[in-house]
C-alpha cells in the first residue's frame, strides 16, 4: 500500500483489508467500508464506474446505515456480512456477468 493509501486511514482505524484484482476494501472500527482501484466493473460500490486512487467510503448504497462485521475482495466483486444485530445479511456487489 501506498503512503497516501495508509495516511487516509490516519484518522479512521481498520480492523480489515481484502484486495481483488485491481481493488481493495477496508473495514474501518465503526462498521463502515471503503474502497479504491480501479472502477470499471462496478466493484468499487459507489454507483458508478470510476476508478479511485485512494479510499472513499461507501455512501450510496445499500450499505449505508448498516454496521459492517467483514468484507471479503474477489476478482471483480465483493461481499460484506453484516453485524448479528443487523440479521447477519449479506451484500454482494460488482462485475456480475460471470456469475
Amino acid at each position: 500500500m501506498s503512503q497516501n493509501i495508509l495516511r487516509s486511514f490516519i484518522f479512521t482505524p481498520i480492523t480489515w483489508v481484502s484486495c481483488g484484482f485491481e481493488h481493495c476494501a477496508a473495514l474501518t472500527i465503526y462498521g463502515t467500508v471503503a474502497t479504491w482501484g480501479f472502477g470499471a466493473s462496478g466493484c468499487l460500490g459507489h454507483g458508478n464506474y470510476i476508478s479511485y486512487t485512494s479510499p472513499k467510503l461507501i455512501t450510496n448504497s445499500n450499505l449505508q446505515g448498516k454496521h459492517i462485521k467483514y468484507i471479503e475482495c474477489g476478482g471483480y466483486h465483493n461481499g460484506a456480512i453484516t453485524s448479528e444485530k443487523e440479521g447477519g445479511q449479506l451484500f454482494m456487489w460488482g462485475r456480475s456477468d460471470v456469475g
